[in-house]
């Protein structure tokens, strides 16, 4: 009975993180066509995305941390400054009231943001090969810190630069914002052409760790030595599932049910597992005694 749960859960897991990806590959497939290469079909964004990301895959979880170590400046440093540069264009009084007013919202809105941190559910894969795994708590609260402030600073620039009843008519808003930013003096006059390549490391480095996870989870189910078949073998339906939204209305649809059912997963199962150790120890010095 207990190893049927913990397939299920493992499966359950395994199929979040591959929906993820699929996810991941289709807005920024959606963000490229209606902006950059609006005359190539989306399928072929994708599946670009998707094969860089499946020989990625291939590496051992050592390269799969040094390729995240070496992409972080490239992603906080420009992705900083064209947030700052933006706030030259805001409006202090559009981000009141603070709440805003629409309360019976704020949940929905809570639980959306928070399932955008359950890609850190990789960290679990990381710590059992880490020298000092003790460190891993403490490395986990920082990230989470700088994500969130980085969310954070995202958030009140967009809106204080629309203000509230513009932003929600955009469809990237945050695009737009950079789209506002320039650097004074007429050095670079837009800034979206750096945001997108922003944009694009950090959909690689999430690809990255969804498409890892969920090619770890994959070989760990069916106890092979090498998760580098799975690489290959899950690409076809994460392809599939990605060009399945209709629309992009359809897709944001699907993306914020995702988020909220994968969240709970991430949360519960780890909750689940610590409450099963901590009787099991009980139990273990209870016959001792």
């Amino acid at each position: 009975m207990e190893d049927r749960s913990h397939f299920f859960f493992n499966l359950c897991i395994c199929l979040s993180f591959a929906i993820l990806t699929a996810l991941t590959a289709r807005e920024f497939g959606e963000v490229i066509i209606t902006t950059v290469l609006r005359d190539t079909p989306i399928e072929v964004t994708i599946i670009v995305l998707l094969v860089l990301t499946a020989l990625s895959t291939r590496r051992n979880i050592v390269k799969f941390s040094y390729i995240h170590l070496f992409y972080l400046p490239f992603l906080l440093g420009p992705a900083l400054g064209i947030i700052l540069t933006s706030l030259q264009n805001a409006d202090v009084l559009n981000l009141e009231p603070v709440i805003g007013n629409h309360h019976t919202n704020i949940m929905g809105g809570l639980l959306d943001i928070a399932a955008l941190f359950q890609s850190s559910f990789i960290i679990t894969l990381i710590i059992p090969f880490m020298m000092k795994p003790e460190k891993a708590m403490k490395a986990s609260i920082w990230a989470m810190i700088i994500a969130g402030m980085l969310y954070l600073l995202i958030v009140i620039s967009t809106i204080a630069t629309f203000g509230p009843q513009e932003t929600i008519r955009l469809i990237w808003p945050t695009l737009e914002n950079a789209r506002t930013a320039s650097i004074p003096g007429g050095f670079l006059e837009r800034l979206d052409v750096i945001f997108l390549i922003v944009w694009l490391i950090s959909v690689f480095t999430t690809m990255f760790t969804t498409y890892y996870l969920t090619c770890y989870t994959t070989q760990e189910l069916f106890h092979f030595k090498d998760h580098g078949l799975f690489s290959t073998f899950l690409l076809p339906f994460v392809f599939v599932f990605a060009i399945c939204p209709h629309d992009i209305f359809q897709f944001f649809q699907i993306a914020q049910w995702t988020g909220r059912i994968g969240f709970f997963l991430t949360l519960c199962y780890p909750i689940l597992l610590w409450v099963i150790a901590v009787i099991r120890k009980k139990r273990e010095r209870t016959c001792e005694e």
